[in-house]
């Protein structure tokens, strides 16, 4: 007998092997092999079931494991196993100042007083969640954190005779983060209340602790338990258990910018008050654009501006999330020693899709006084610009502390985008395109676009040179060969993240310590072109320039270090002078040192260096030099004003953002560390012609241009 084949899915290949096994030598049945006998119709059943039955059991087996599992509730069941729980919809969050002739008269807000928003046309709920009390008569004190979504109490009734009982929330978008949902107990008649903490470690579990555990059940939906009296407490007998929580649209919420009191606040005596949100300046007046901007970088002040951007909104964690979070989550086993372990408990316990992690001693400019015993934490969600809200990192932080070494800082540090453009030259051959070379010129942004969304969000994402010229060869066939000429730039915005002590280089091998802005491009620099910024405007000796820029400049040794110059447009050095009282310029020929020294002795200051092998940029944060008698501040943001040839003029050098421009080392980067690489498509120049020869035949040689790679007039 002929053996069967039984590991065929294929119906048809079924019923062939069916058929096979009919017609072996010994079989009774004879003449019955044609479409309209019995016999061919009960073989055609036969095999739909075998199909039918075979596909069940591989999609049963797929579903048994993490990797191949398909239905989200296989996947969560999988990944429990391994100890995991995937993260849920995270609300986002802001910090807004509250006015109002009342506002001394407050002294408690409570939990879930809402607030309204609008974005992109759609109204959004955000609430606090815990009451606040504080004496706002005090202008520091009238700031609040707010939540997107709404604050939603449900209860259940405890039953002591149901085993192992779940309590079921019956809303999805929960946030289960443990500072907003708050679950207690109590008995009836009575008014003592427990509150239950979120389990975290079974060491400080005992009978009595009152802790709850949380899960997501088959139906997507998330479940509450509670200890047995072994481990963890056991609510009594018919308790009233109360559980509230924040539902909330997670990155919906994402980028609020001006926000209204909706609910009504009152005094003590139970009077209304007269209470609005501040949304444009904070009560010291120093709130500019820029400070709005980078609002969830830095705590609250008086100073530090008002944050007025909602960020940190994250939509719960997807399967492929799951799939790969999950086992990195069981790889670190709960401790936080190497940087995997920290990339796991970062993924699993906030909404960061893209995390780096390095040690002090990478710290590109390092100092043991400064970066010893450091570890450096940089993460990334989905959104743009995707900070981690202060929030956010106060609770990781918390946990990785817990779970790390002794003596080990975590420092949690915004991430620096670094952009790619292009001189992009293309030759096309008209006969296989009827296009103009305006429309394939635009097709090309949009390929390039596509391109860096495709291999270039992540952390030590690598840009490949010829991989990109590929995805433009082939985004048409009418395209012969395309060159790209590659630079780079970096705005420097005062990122807070980047300020640091440093010994600033003082002449005579001395140094003096000083706040600096120490940018980490996380790429080796193209020594031959010299790194060079956006103008800005300054104010000088001689009256207010605002065609002036920083660059660095090149005797021909090629050295590591340079340092970087202030340049009118007249170009004239204008450098900060140590101990001096007026303010020199210079031409830069007379006094260049790229070796590490300084100026060929002359008393003065640069205002900063870059390194070349590590893509290391500093500016000096000089904000007490002194130039004919008047306070300049050359990197601060005091907006003090000063007097030059009977003009007045304010110390903003610069306020505003600026740009560093440079060319990589290589035409094949990877940002390390702090920074993500990105395309700038609008600053690129994209430049498409007919192929001379496949134009005019032989007769175009001598018309056909060469692209050079490498643009010999090259400047930033």
């Amino acid at each position: 007998m002929k053996q069967l084949n039984v590991t065929e899915l294929d119906f048809d290949q079924i019923a062939t092997n069916l058929k096979a096994f009919f017609k072996r030598a010994d079989s009774p049945f004879k003449d019955w092999d044609f479409s309209g006998s019995g016999l061919s119709l009960l073989i055609d059943v036969l095999a739909y079931n075998t199909h039918y039955n075979a596909m069940l059991a591989h999609i049963a087996v797929n579903e048994s494991f993490l990797g191949s599992a398909q239905l989200r509730k296989n996947v969560v069941a999988r990944a429990k196993t391994l100890g995991y729980l995937p993260y849920s919809n995270s609300a986002a969050s802001s910090i807004v100042w509250l006015e109002g002739t009342g506002i001394s008269s407050l002294t408690d807000i409570p939990s879930g007083t809402n607030f309204t928003s609008t974005i992109g046309g759609v109204s959004y709920n955000f609430a606090t969640f815990g009451s606040t009390t504080k004496d706002f008569s005090v202008a520091a004190n009238r700031y609040l954190t707010i939540y997107q979504g709404s604050r939603k109490t449900v209860q259940f009734q405890f039953d002591d005779k149901v085993l192992n009982p779940r309590f079921e929330l019956p809303d999805a978008d929960v946030d289960i983060k443990s500072e907003l949902m708050t679950i207690t107990t109590k008995a009836i008649g009575s008014s003592a209340v427990t509150s239950y903490t979120r389990f975290t470690e079974l060491a400080d579990i005992e009978a009595t602790t009152p802790v709850y555990f949380i899960s997501e059940n088959p139906n997507g939906l998330y479940q509450i338990e509670f200890g047995d009296g072994t481990l963890g407490a056991s609510p009594t007998n018919r308790d009233i258990i109360t559980v509230t929580y924040l539902v909330t649209d997670g990155k919906g919420g994402n980028g609020a910018t001006t926000f209204d009191l909706s609910s009504t606040l009152t005094d003590t005596t139970g009077s209304s008050l007269d209470i609005s949100v501040l949304n444009t300046v904070d009560p010291a007046g120093t709130t500019t654009e820029q400070d709005a901007q980078r609002a969830d970088r830095a705590t609250p002040t008086l100073t530090s501006g008002i944050p007025t951007i909602s960020t940190g909104g994250t939509n719960r964690e997807s399967i492929e999330q799951i799939r790969f979070n999950a086992p990195l989550n069981f790889q670190a086993q709960d401790r936080a020693v190497t940087a995997n372990d920290y990339k796991a408990l970062i993924l699993s316990n906030s909404g960061a899709k893209y995390v780096s992690v390095w040690g002090g001693e990478d710290e590109p400019e390092y100092d043991p006084k400064i970066h010893k015993g450091n570890v450096y934490v940089c993460a990334k969600t989905d959104e743009t610009p995707g900070y981690l809200s202060e929030s956010d990192k106060d609770a990781l932080g918390t946990i990785l502390e817990s779970k790390g070494v002794l003596t080990i800082q975590h420092v949690f540090v915004n991430h620096n985008i670094v952009s790619l453009y292009f001189d992009i030259f293309v030759k096309y051959d008209p006969s296989l395109s009827a296009s103009s070379t305006n429309t394939l010129a635009s097709d090309i942004r949009t390929t390039i676009q596509n391109f860096a969304n495709d291999n270039l969000q992540d952390f030590f994402s690598v840009f490949r040179h010829s991989k990109f010229l590929k995805t433009i060869d082939d985004s048409n066939q009418s395209f012969m060969h395309s060159v790209a000429r590659l630079k780079g730039y970096f705005t420097h915005d005062y990122n807070t993240d980047n300020l640091q002590n440093y010994n600033a280089p003082i002449g005579g091998g001395k140094t003096q310590n000083m706040t600096a802005y120490v940018i980490d491009l996380g790429m080796p620099l193209d020594r031959i072109f010299e790194i060079k910024s956006s103008t800005f405007p300054i104010a000088t000796a001689t009256g207010y320039n605002p065609s002036c820029f920083i660059r660095s400049y090149n005797d021909g040794s090629n050295s590591r270090y340079r340092f970087l110059y202030v340049v009118t447009s007249g170009n004239d050095e204008i450098i900060p002078g140590q101990g001096s009282k007026t303010l020199r310029g210079q031409k830069t020929t007379q006094f260049r040192d790229l070796n590490g020294g300084f100026l060929l002795g002359m008393q003065q200051f640069p205002v900063g260096r870059v390194d070349y092998d590590t893509g290391t940029v500093v500016l000096f944060n000089r904000e007490d030099t002194v130039y004919n008698g008047v306070l300049i501040s050359l990197f601060g943001r005091t907006g003090d004003s000063f007097t030059v040839n009977n003009e007045t003029f304010t110390t903003d050098f610069p306020t505003d953002p600026f740009e560093f421009r440079f060319k990589p080392a290589s035409d094949n980067v990877v940002a390390r560390r702090r920074s993500i690489i990105d395309i700038d498509v609008t600053k690129s120049t994209i430049t498409v012609e007919k192929d001379a020869i496949k134009y005019l035949g032989s007769k175009g040689a001598s018309a056909f241009d060469t692209i050079e790679r490498i643009d010999p007039d090259f400047d930033l």
